[in-house]
């Protein structure tokens, strides 16, 4: 074998390996927020936030998901940018942003990890 072959071949190699590491732990784009999957993610993360509050305090309800970022672990961590109105006001009301951290298991069950507002 030439060892341009060789050459080429290693480089190669090394170009794959660092793009995988990239990927994995690196926080990526949702390219499609409007996705099924990504609305039931943001739709767990509300409720779930909802179950934790004092029942005298008005539940929130899941108006948009305005942004979004993947990230690839033992499962998926999920970090949305929602828009959430207090549930007995009506959606044109606009409602507050909040950031919503949610990570799923490669089984996937789904853990909400922090739910707060966002300026």
């Amino acid at each position: 074998m030439r060892p341009i072959t060789i050459l080429v071949a290693i480089a190669s190699v090394a170009i794959v390996l660092l793009a995988a590491e990239a990927v994995t732990g690196g926080w990526q784009p949702i390219k499609n927020l409007k996705d099924k999957h990504v609305r039931e993610i943001a739709e767990f993360a509300v409720i779930t936030y909802d179950s934790g509050l004092d029942p005298r305090i008005e539940p929130l309800k899941l108006v948009s998901v305005d942004g979004g970022e993947t990230q690839i672990v033992e499962g998926t961590n999920y970090k949305l940018l929602v828009t959430a109105t207090p549930a007995n006001e009506s959606v044109a009301a606009g409602g507050d942003m909040y950031q919503a951290i949610v990570y799923e298991s490669l089984s996937n069950v789904k853990k909400l990890v922090s739910f707060i507002p966002w300026d």
